[in-house]
């Protein structure tokens, strides 16, 4: 209704009723909407402030400005087990309950809005509240405050919960013989335990922000990275074998360690961190390198052994020697020795293979031929037996 029509059916003075009704407006009784030139007024559909603490699941308390109850809904009230009237009208700590004898409350009335946290023992468990202050303007237009107390209990006690394992992982990985650290996609370490910084001999208290790569050849380096980059949120672990490079001073040394990463994503797929796990393989490496060697070398002593075996038994002369110039005897067969005369390869051997050719240059155009072909073949030489016939 405009102001005119409130007026006439009123039978009101016009400026009198407009006065009201800008009254009503501020308190929030009426609604006004503007059509054309006209002020159209209705009466607006609230809920009453005491309703609305009803629906909220939070705890709520209203104060007034000398700090006295006026208003807590009923959730507050079972919980604590309290009787609305024998708590209205009282401060909070003038009341018999312990909790609200706790609940923190600014001195300033007027003060911004504050968040609090405390805890207590209800009903033989502990439980954690989180309380926001807000100052607040009351219908009669006196000031007060309104808090709502959140019950964080099964939060606080989850967080309480993974700090527990977090402190009791951090204990259990601090105690492992193996270096165990976390990174960042950059690697600059986030984590590590105490045989990782004692490890690269950096002090357990700053090496984190260190880059891990820092420790590495620049070749095991790039081998890590291209080790990491094969990982996905389905196949989150990989593992390589590098050298590290740990710095003792003026010494350098150059250990094996053998790596599992696990990397670590997020919700949506986004690598976060990455969980590496190391072990110092270099005696293992050493004596795996010594048994290559030595089955190696057993080969190669086989081979040897075939084949002297083999060309003793053979009617064309065989021998091998060094492959300097003037030459040394290693090895040569039986129809060698009776083909140059000789009694025993010892006698071979005491004299320079150079000296059994005929001409010099011969020699050395076979070691030049040798060395740029690897091989000679159908290749006529004029050796010089030991009574000094060709």
């Amino acid at each position: 209704m405009t102001i005119s029509a409130l007026s006439s059916k009123m039978k009101m003075n016009r400026n009198l009723m407009a006065k009201y009704l800008d009254v009503l407006l501020i308190s929030g009784q009426v609604r006004m909407d503007i059509i054309g030139n006209a002020k159209v007024y209705s009466l607006s559909h609230r809920v009453p402030i005491s309703g609305m603490l009803e629906f909220s699941s939070d705890l709520v308390i209203m104060l007034d400005s000398e700090k006295k109850i006026l208003q807590v809904n009923e959730p507050l009230l079972k919980l604590l087990n309290e009787d609305r009237g024998s708590l209205l009208g009282k401060r909070l700590e003038e009341t018999n309950n312990a909790f609200l004898q706790d609940v923190p409350v600014g001195v300033d009335i007027d003060a911004r809005e504050q968040l609090t946290e405390m805890s207590c023992i209800l009903h033989d468990e502990k439980r954690y509240f989180r309380i926001k202050q807000i100052p607040t303007a009351f219908e009669d237009g006196t000031q007060g405050l309104t808090l709502l107390i959140e019950d964080v209990t099964a939060q606080m006690k989850y967080r309480l919960m993974l700090e527990l394992r977090e402190a009791t992982y951090r204990r259990i990985v601090e105690d492992q013989p193996e270096l165990i650290c976390r990174f960042l996609p950059d690697f600059s370490i986030t984590f590590s335990n105490m045989a990782c910084s004692n490890f690269f001999n950096v002090p357990y208290d700053t090496i984190r922000g260190t880059n891990l790569l820092s420790f590495f050849k620049d070749d095991d380096a790039q081998k890590i990275r291209s080790c990491l980059s094969s990982l996905r949120p389905e196949m989150a672990i990989t593992t390589c074998e590098v050298h590290a490079v740990i710095s003792y001073g003026n010494d350098l040394s150059y250990p094996w360690l053998a790596w599992t990463f696990h990397a670590l994503y997020d919700d949506s797929g986004n690598l976060r961190e990455i969980q590496a796990t190391g072990r110092d393989i270099t005696k293992e490496r050493i004596l795996e390198d010594k048994r290559i060697r030595e089955a190696s070398n057993q080969k190669a002593e086989e081979c040897e052994k075939r084949y002297r075996t083999l060309g003793q038994y053979m009617n064309l002369g065989f021998y091998r020697s060094t492959a300097d110039l003037p030459g040394h005897f290693v090895w040569g067969n039986t129809a060698l020795i009776n083909l140059l005369g000789y009694n025993s390869m010892l006698e071979l051997q005491g004299i320079n293979v150079i000296e059994l050719f005929t001409d010099h240059d011969m020699r050395k155009e076979l070691l030049d031929e040798l060395k740029r072909n690897g091989f000679v073949k159908k290749k006529i030489l004029s050796l010089r037996r030991k009574d000094s016939r060709p």
